[in-house]
């Protein structure tokens, strides 16, 4: 059962009947504004193709190491001149999303703590498509309509993943024996190292192009 059904339920018995289970969620006009400035201030230019990543997560667990978002980004920007990676995150994921930022090239920009919840769904709805972990950013994307390529394994995406315009979403979910397995919290993502990154390329270009290649 998805986590949006299992609360829904949950609110049911208190007599509330009328409700949908889509997320939505609007961008007001002036942070879409704002947005067009903060991009040309980051040397996003207009007309590249902007692709997210979101390298972060609540626990270590449920990330793909940043080395393989490193060699992602520079496949992407080597495979298509006009490919603009920005990477998102909190504040305290600045360290790591300029690291990944700075090894990818000039072709890409970290905002990690550098842009409000409401600008940062603005940033969303312009993306092309966002590479993801399980995180907020991730659901952020799926109530906005953006493409999203999420990556899995200690949690379950039948749970937790895109419930709606599931066309829109690609999901790599490495099953394991001990998975779902959000309560144990293993110190190394071991399970998410099994996620080539070839795989996630192949995911990325189909979201874009379909059945072309860059």
């Amino acid at each position: 059962r998805h986590a949006i059904d299992t609360r829904l339920r949950t609110v049911s018995y208190a007599d509330c009947r009328e409700f949908s289970r889509a997320m939505v969620l609007k961008v007001e006009r002036e942070y879409m504004d704002h947005l067009e400035d903060f991009l040309k201030g980051t040397g996003v230019l207009d007309g590249r193709i902007i692709i997210g990543f979101q390298p972060g997560a609540a626990n270590a667990y449920k990330m793909w190491p940043s080395e393989r978002f490193i060699d992602l980004g520079r496949r992407l920007v080597s495979a298509a001149p006009d490919v603009r990676i920005i990477i998102t995150g909190s504040r305290s994921e600045g360290k790591l999303c300029g690291y990944i930022a700075e090894k990818i090239g000039r072709e890409a920009v970290s905002v990690a703590g550098k842009v409000s919840l409401k600008l940062l769904g603005a940033l969303v709805s312009r993306l092309e498509v966002l590479v993801t972990n399980d995180t907020g950013t991730m659901h952020m994307a799926v109530a906005l309509k953006t493409k999203t390529v999420s990556l899995f394994c200690p949690t379950d995406p039948l749970g937790v993943g895109a419930l709606q315009d599931r066309h829109l979403h690609r999901i790599i979910h490495k099953r394991r024996p001990c998975s779902p397995c959000i309560t144990k919290r293993c110190g190394e993502p071991f399970c998410m190292n099994r996620i080539e990154v070839e795989e996630v390329f192949e995911a990325v270009t189909e979201s874009i192009y379909e059945n072309s290649t860059l």
